[in-house]
């Protein structure tokens, strides 16, 4: 059986964080371990996160004393833990949920057929549909509007091969558009014939909550994604 590791930042999401730890406790593949990393919250995420894990172990809290933004968040735990290279890594955000129960199983379908990353089609939390589309990995860096879209998942082995000061604005973990700077290297490695395109809604996005980054500063939000297309780009890997 494969083993999926689920990531969720979580951050001033107390509205939000039950309906979101609820949606991945449901799943009907049950064989995962869930981070739950509490970037310095100053509500009550944390006690949330805290009651909701009591009698679930495949739930674990991570309590950050400093910041450390979403690539700093999802580093510290797939460097630092030993985790198989081939392991399945989902990225289920605090503030969002998973579409239905069946969303691992399907993953996990298809990383079996030989793909390391999948991404895809999502719909918003009011039902919209998202702007997910396909692409050719070698375009990733020359336009601003592709990258990968929810619901992202990739192998660990990826995310190690990243060189760390890439995820990284100056000194820093990228505070925000963090997925450029993790998913393009990771897109770049597996090639597009490992790349899965999944056109079922498996997520969806809480285009509610009033601190998303494109809500707090999207101008932000778009130099620091140029940054990270500026990275120097990474070879296909075997």
């Amino acid at each position: 059986m494969e083993k999926v590791i689920v990531l969720t930042t979580a951050f001033n999401c107390e509205e939000y964080l039950e309906r979101c730890l609820t949606s991945i406790q449901l799943q009907s593949y049950k064989d995962f371990v869930c981070y739950i990393t509490d970037d310095m919250s100053t509500d009550n995420t944390c006690e949330i996160a805290e009651k909701f894990i009591e009698k679930d172990e495949r739930f674990i809290l991570v309590k950050n004393k400093t910041k450390h933004y979403q690539p700093g968040n999802y580093d510290q735990i797939l460097r630092n833990t030993e985790h198989p290279d081939d392991s399945i890594v989902i990225e289920v955000d605090g503030d969002d949920w998973l579409a239905h129960p069946q969303v691992f199983e399907k993953v996990v379908e298809e990383h079996k057929k030989g793909f390391w990353i999948t991404q895809g089609s999502f719909q918003y939390s009011d039902g919209r549909p998202g702007f997910a589309r396909p692409f050719s990995v070698k375009d990733l860096r020359s336009d601003p509007n592709l990258n990968a879209t929810h619901l992202r998942t990739w192998r660990v082995k990826l995310w190690r091969a990243i060189d760390v000061e890439d995820l990284k604005f100056n000194d820093d973990y990228a505070e925000t558009a963090g997925d450029v700077f993790f998913m393009l290297p990771m897109l770049e490695m597996a090639g597009d014939h490992r790349v899965k395109f999944m056109r079922e809604i498996l997520y969806v996005y809480n285009e509610e909550n009033p601190i998303n980054d494109h809500k707090v500063d999207i101008s932000k939000q778009w130099r620091y994604a140029r940054a990270g297309r500026m990275k120097s780009p990474y070879k296909e890997l075997n």
